[in-house]
């Protein structure tokens, strides 16, 4: 393989490593908060609400609701699930 492969290589372990960090970081988070939440086969975390599913990925930091994706951590999720429960 060429010079520019092995820096693809490089690359690729680099963010693997980054989304195990991001990923370990937000579980914790997620593990101390006070809603219920489910995980799924793939890493996606579940809070079931009233109002629907929020859809979480903590590799990523994105959230999903209702087809609606946003960017955050899982400390902007339980923010959003708290401001729809008011």
């Amino acid at each position: 393989m060429g010079d520019v492969g092995e820096a693809f290589n490089e690359y690729r372990k680099i963010v693997k490593k980054r989304k195990n960090e991001r990923a370990n970081k937000n579980m914790k988070i997620i593990q101390q908060c006070e809603f219920k939440y489910s995980t799924d086969m793939s890493g996606t975390v579940l809070f079931k609400t009233p109002q629907g599913t929020v859809c979480f990925y903590p590799t990523v930091n994105k959230f999903m609701f209702k087809k609606r994706l946003c960017r955050g951590d899982a400390n902007s999720v339980l923010g959003f699930i708290r401001n729809m429960a008011k």
